[in-house]
């Protein structure tokens, strides 16, 4: 069964470029673990919005950054191919986010699940002599640094990576942190009289 296809159809039809559909298409479905479909986006509820918790929730937390990273790019005039790109890296950054054998890596797995997640990709699919394409190499990237700044929370010096981050990059961070507020429970609190 495709189950990329079937749950996240909509956002894959925004990759004009068929190969970068067909690369998300194949991660998903051989790299995806079993509780990506179904587990909340966050276990304590602390940094997501109620929409991304409880059953299915890391599934609603990508469909909501990625419509995000959509949203984010009208704003930007330099986008052109970077648009696959970024909703590529969106649909995977948190493929990996919890679970096994993540938890037991690092007791910071909140922090480095993207990297460990690029580390996987390149072992699985590309070992040995296999060349990876630029245009993967940029979702690679923009998976690894999709925390922005809680990316490494254990640098000295954040600044080189606040300068050093492309503009992909943050289209796909900011795109992440947007759809993990909780701004309905904020609004609500806003039109209170």
């Amino acid at each position: 069964m495709n189950k990329a296809r079937e749950v996240f159809g909509a956002e894959l039809n925004h990759i004009m470029d068929s190969d970068v559909r067909d690369f998300v298409i194949d991660i998903m479905d051989t790299m995806a673990p079993d509780y990506f479909w179904t587990c909340p986006a966050s276990m304590s509820g602390k940094y997501h919005p109620g929409v991304s918790l409880g059953e299915g929730g890391l599934v609603r937390h990508t469909k909501l950054a990625v419509w995000w990273g959509v949203e984010l790019m009208q704003t930007e005039s330099w986008m052109g191919d970077q648009r696959d790109t970024i909703i590529a890296a969106l649909l995977l950054h948190d493929l990996k986010k919890s679970g096994e054998p993540y938890k037991m890596r690092h007791h910071k797995c909140v922090h480095y699940h993207g990297v460990w997640l690029v580390d996987d990709i390149l072992k699985e699919k590309f070992s040995g002599d296999v060349q990876v394409p630029s245009i993967i190499w940029n979702i690679l990237e923009g998976i690894k640094y999709h925390m922005g700044k809680w990316s490494y929370p254990d640098w000295q010096d954040k600044s080189w990576y606040l300068n050093s981050i492309s503009r992909m990059c943050r289209i796909i961070h900011l795109a992440d942190y947007c759809a993990s507020r909780k701004a309905d429970a904020k609004c609500k609190e806003l039109l209170v009289p």
